[in-house]
């Protein structure tokens, strides 16, 4: 299935893990990921926050998601919409099990 992540799919620290070395400063990418990381840290009642996690889904994974999309959204300016939306969507995919972050792509990408 095209998108799926594999079974062995990293986990909390070891999502952070497998993110860029480096990210340039205050770019449309680390604006994208900074906004994915606050939602995340909001305490939210029936949400993945630092005080609450699914089976599926935890803090870090949120925070690892965010930071994933942070390229694609880099290049947003120079490449269609649609490319835009599959590249953080791929790129998340490399580092979570989930579609953790596809709302805040969607919102984002098009600005």
């Amino acid at each position: 299935m095209h998108g799926a992540a594999p079974a062995h799919a990293p986990r909390g620290g070891e999502a952070l893990a497998r993110l860029p070395e480096t990210l340039p400063s205050w770019s449309r990418g680390w604006m994208a990921a900074l906004a994915g990381i606050l939602e995340a840290s909001a305490p939210k009642p029936g949400n993945v926050h630092p005080g609450a996690a699914f089976d599926d889904l935890c803090y870090d994974e949120l925070v690892a998601a965010a930071l994933a999309i942070a390229p694609a959204m880099d290049r947003a300016t120079a490449r269609p919409l649609g490319r835009t939306i599959l590249d953080a969507v791929a790129a998340t995919r490399r580092v979570v099990r989930s579609n953790a972050n596809l709302g805040i792509v969607l919102a984002l990408a098009p600005l």
